[in-house]
């Protein structure tokens, strides 16, 4: 059951502003106080507001579910991070194939993705471990300060070719690493 009324809950994802809403905020920090005394006391993430926000965002604010997806987070993030910078890494950024790019309207990170940069064959093919190290890394340096509810990416086209740039290993990849 969510932790915020069916009412608010239905608002709150068809997007309508509730910010200002007294009820809904009242209830979301009701929700995360909730979410904290669920978690242990040495939790990683216990007093990271935003963090837990985030995770009964993406559970429709089942503590339950957010608290089975976070505690999934942690184990991923001590298996996957940190990421070190290598020379493979460092020179795969240098392509810049994504990267961060300020802010969005909403206040949250900016995430350029620039598809006719990306190299899956020829001389030049990226690795494909490399590569999706390089999109963790940006995604962490654009969420480790971020108070923001979500962020954007802007898919550039630009100088795209399907048989020269489409890199469905990548996309699967990646999709495999941040799902």
């Amino acid at each position: 059951m969510a932790a915020i009324s069916q009412d608010l809950l239905k608002a709150y994802y068809s997007n309508k502003d509730l910010s200002g809403d007294e009820k809904f905020v009242q209830e979301v920090t009701e929700a995360i106080v909730s979410f904290q005394k669920a978690l242990p006391h040495d939790h990683p993430f216990r007093e990271d507001v935003s963090t837990l926000k985030r995770f009964l965002i993406a559970r429709r604010f089942v503590i339950a579910d957010a608290h089975t997806m976070l505690d999934a987070h942690v184990v991923w993030r001590s298996k996957t991070l940190p990421i070190e910078m290598s020379h493979s890494l460092l020179e795969d950024l240098k392509l810049a194939k994504y990267y961060g790019y300020g802010k969005d309207l909403n206040g949250g990170p900016a995430f350029v993705v620039r598809s006719g940069r990306f190299n899956p064959k020829g001389p030049n093919a990226r690795h494909l471990e490399t590569a999706v190290h390089a999109v963790v890394y940006i995604t962490e340096q654009l969420l480790k300060d971020t108070t923001a509810d979500s962020f954007s990416v802007l898919y550039d086209r630009a100088d795209f070719s399907i048989s020269e740039n489409f890199d469905l290993e990548l996309i699967k990849a990646v999709n495999r690493v941040m799902a």
